[in-house]
């Protein structure tokens, strides 16, 4: 039986297997969320490329059983993490409450942010939209071009 999350929406609760997964297609890297950096560099399908990136760059100071979806909610513009991501054009796959027109109900829509519009958003206004981030996008040509 695996363990439920807390993120709760309209009767759906979500598994806490959700978005922990690392795909990709020709031109991106597509990371679930709720992988911790530990299950990241782990896993045999990311290339050692950002596996050296992510060691480097992105857990400097932070423990590496925090979640990526925990790292980018809290992230901040002053860190090195934030510096190194926003060269990458890294972005982020979220879902976003908002209410629908007229006022009578309360659904998410999917964005898609980068760097500096999901950090000008503060926590506090991430937990009042019940804001989800559920995917990580790294392209690989950024990827490719980005010196170590």
């Amino acid at each position: 039986m695996r363990a439920r999350s807390s993120i709760t929406s309209n009767m759906t609760v979500y598994d806490s297997q959700d978005y922990k997964y690392v795909m990709q297609d020709l031109e991106h890297y597509y990371i679930g969320s709720r992988l911790s950096y530990n299950e990241l560099l782990e896993s045999p399908l990311i290339p050692f490329k950002l596996g050296a990136i992510i060691r480097k760059y992105l857990i400097d100071g932070i423990d590496s059983s925090t979640s990526l979806e925990s790292h980018f909610y809290y992230m901040d513009r002053e860190s090195e993490a934030y510096r190194t991501l926003k060269h990458l054009k890294v972005k982020a796959r979220c879902m976003i409450r908002e209410e629908k027109k007229g006022g009578k109900a309360l659904v998410y829509k999917e964005k898609i942010l980068g760097m500096p519009e999901l950090t000008k958003i503060s926590p506090a206004e991430k937990e009042a939209n019940e804001m989800i981030i559920t995917e990580i996008i790294f392209g690989k040509l950024s990827l490719m071009i980005f010196q170590i």
